[in-house]
């Protein structure tokens, strides 16, 4: 389980600490006498539920030297 804190509360990836990943959690916690999520958390919610989530892994050293390179140094 890890802590994001805004927009959501905790991402757990389940079975990861066993080596087996299984599933990917978005969890909210409402303390407190509501349990209504914020407009910014319902539309993640919504994100999420209509499998609008995607994958995307950045090469740092691959980026930085593009942007060097536009630099012209």
């Amino acid at each position: 389980m890890r802590f994001v804190g805004t927009p959501i509360d905790f991402i757990v990836f389940k079975g990861l600490y066993e080596g087996n990943p299984e599933k990917i959690l978005f969890i909210e916690v409402k303390s407190g006498r509501s349990s209504t999520l914020t407009p910014r958390e319902r539309k993640v919610k919504e994100l999420v539920e209509s499998g609008k989530v995607e994958w995307l892994t950045i090469h740092l050293s691959s980026e930085m030297e593009k942007i060097i390179n536009e630099l012209g140094t």
